[in-house]
């Protein structure tokens, strides 16, 4: 005996275009580290992953931002899972950042790492509070 499956209703129909990617509004504005009263103009990344900030090393070393050493370093855990091989060792005390158009600023502290070609890395959970 074959065994029938019975279908009711119409086909479904095919998409005659594809849909377009959701472009959203990039957050704006001109990024700016305050160190000895002068602002310099820094790149920033938003990094929806991560739970810290992280300065370049090569930016706190050119700024002269002022650093303290941990006894116990911290494990830093980069997006593939594994240790960063720098990093967790330094982290600086708290200065002064400026984001947005309309000048916001506010006090930071961040980890000290390789932050790659961006002068700073924020967490997209702080800018978007």
């Amino acid at each position: 005996m074959k065994r029938v499956i019975e279908t009711h209703g119409p086909r479904p129909t095919r998409i005659k275009h594809k849909p377009s990617p959701q472009h959203y509004k990039c957050p704006e504005g001109n990024p700016f580290l305050v160190m000895s009263d002068k602002r310099h103009k820094i790149k920033v990344s938003l990094d929806s992953g991560s739970k810290i900030f992280f300065l370049n090393e090569n930016t706190a070393h050119t700024l002269k931002v002022p650093y303290e050493i941990r006894q116990n370093w911290l494990k830093i855990t980069v997006f593939n899972g594994k240790l960063a091989s720098r990093g967790g060792k330094y982290y600086s005390r708290p200065f002064q950042l400026e984001i947005r158009t309309n000048g916001h600023t506010t006090m930071v502290s961040s980890d000290i790492a390789d932050a790659g070609k961006y002068d700073i890395i924020i967490t997209f959970g702080w800018w978007h509070h």
